[in-house]
């Protein structure tokens, strides 16, 4: 856990339609606003066959030391058990008069950068954490190592704002968050978490010293991997959890669900019951399990005691997540994320045989939604709206990018995206055409899919997402044509 200081960072995050958005950054670690450019990440990789070189006397990390000759550190933002967190100046950016050039720089402590299976495995999670593409996961940039310095480093985007451990102190005696302000935090952690599960990344470390909160209120995941990689090389099962022989602990026990901390390799639900009990936390104010960890919670069977305020789903979806046992809760954060929203597959399926007796009402509507302007204009919405919708709309066009060229995992990215944006917007013009866009996407691919059910199915289930799409025409020819092919066999 790091030792916070009052930070303020810029930096930029980047994005690549094969690999990018990160979070190998430190548990205090900073960042910065978000661009919409799509640009790859520079990715250095370290041969894993090559134990790190030793100093033999390192210098002392300073003020104005430079790593590499390109990142110029100028002053401490965090430390931790695994190192330190530096605000620094990237000089070749600095040179290219890029006027963001401030990075991040994790200094790996040397008893980790020289641990070789530790080394060998951090240099693995770096390079997978830079294959991440989402807004609410921090950007890699690129892991390396200094022999002038003797330390393994991560230099990744860099962050203005605060880390949620310390947003959760600051709530902690109002009795925690008010459920309004906090379901935008909720929404950007449970989307870049279902994310990396979809990508089969387990972070193994989920706690709200590795979530960020940015100036713009979006939330980033950080230190993806890293505390995995020192757990799964250089670790060794124990009743107390996994350590390497210098004590490198791989998840933090108060958060480690009791699996985790018996030896048992990382799950999806072992990170989905570490963001139960941060949302708990931040909801309430309070550790879901009293004085005690998860592991004597799970052997005396206490239950949570509930949370107020917030919907039914809502508190059903926390709940379920902090089930001492792993086969009573979500599978993984996507399965939590459509729970919390109320939106669970079967809801979806019911819907849908529902909405049979709306499609002729609101195809006859149509015409209206697509011609109507939004009642209120979106500059007199409340600033907090404003924000929430131009990040909605922000982070739907990015996956729409990676969408178009063949990365058809951020299909539900884009579409929430959209979708969320009308919710606090309706009939903005914006929303509208994002949610044609991912319509007319889902019919071409239902057109030469060979397995018309399966198509059926799709558009569907796409047609309950909005009212907007139960009455937009294009999708209502779709779904009769993929009736009569079921239909004809």
């Amino acid at each position: 856990m790091y030792t916070r200081r009052p930070v303020t960072l810029r930096g930029d995050t980047r994005f690549d339609v094969r690999s990018s958005d990160t979070s190998n950054s430190a548990a205090g670690s900073p960042g910065p606003e978000q661009e919409a450019t799509l640009q790859r990440p520079e990715k250095t990789r370290l041969r894993a066959s090559l134990a790190p070189p030793r100093a033999e006397a390192a210098p002392s990390i300073e003020a104005g030391t430079t790593i590499q000759r390109r990142y110029v550190l100028e002053e401490m933002i965090g430390s931790g058990a695994m190192g330190q967190v530096w605000r620094a100046r990237d000089l070749i950016r600095e040179q290219a008069r890029n006027s963001r050039s401030r990075v991040a720089v994790k200094l790996l402590n040397a008893e980790c950068s020289q641990h070789p299976d530790a080394f060998i495995g951090l240099e693995r999670e770096a390079s997978k954490a830079q294959e991440l593409a989402h807004p609410n996961i921090i950007t890699v940039h690129t892991f390396d190592y200094d022999v002038n310095l003797g330390c393994a480093f991560i230099v990744m985007e860099y962050l203005e704002g605060c880390s949620l451990e310390a947003t959760i102190r600051r709530t902690r005696d109002a009795g925690g968050m008010a459920r309004a302000e906090a379901l935008p935090i909720i929404a950007g952690v449970l989307d870049g978490l279902a994310y990396a599960h979809r990508k089969g990344v387990v972070h193994c470390d989920l706690k709200p010293a590795n979530i960020f909160l940015s100036t713009d209120g979006s939330a980033k995941i950080l230190d993806f991997g890293i505390a995995q990689a020192v757990r799964r090389e250089g670790g060794k099962a124990g009743s107390e959890g996994a350590e390497d022989p210098q004590g490198f602990r791989g998840y933090t026990p108060r958060y480690a669900s009791a699996q985790l901390a018996h030896g048992e390799d990382p799950l999806p639900a072992d990170d989905v019951f570490a963001l139960g009990i941060v949302l708990y936390e931040l909801l309430s104010g309070r550790y879901p399990f009293a004085r005690e960890t998860p592991g004597d919670a799970r052997a005396a069977a206490r239950p949570v005691a509930p949370l107020a305020g917030l919907k039914q789903a809502e508190w059903r979806a926390i709940r379920r997540a902090l089930a001492t046992e792993r086969s009573e809760r979500w599978d993984d954060a996507e399965a939590m994320r459509q729970a919390f929203r109320g939106r669970s597959r079967v809801a979806l399926t019911l819907a849908a045989v529902a909405a049979v007796f709306a499609v002729v009402a609101a195809a006859a509507g149509y015409q209206d939604w697509r011609a109507a302007q939004p009642d209120v204009p979106l500059a007199r919405l409340p600033a907090g709206a404003r924000a929430a919708f131009q990040r909605e709309i922000a982070q739907a066009d990015r996956a729409w990018q990676l969408l178009q060229s063949g990365q058809s995992f951020v299909f539900e990215d884009a579409l929430d995206g959209y979708e969320n944006a009308f919710r606090i917007h309706p009939r903005d013009h914006a929303a509208v055409d994002g949610l044609e866009r991912i319509a007319d996407y889902a019919i071409r691919r239902a057109e030469s899919s060979s397995d018309p059910g399966a198509s059926l199915a799709v558009l569907q289930s796409l047609e309950q997402r909005s009212p907007f799409l139960r009455g937009y025409p294009p999708l209502q020819r779709a779904i009769a044509r993929e009736q009569s092919r079921v239909k004809g066999g």
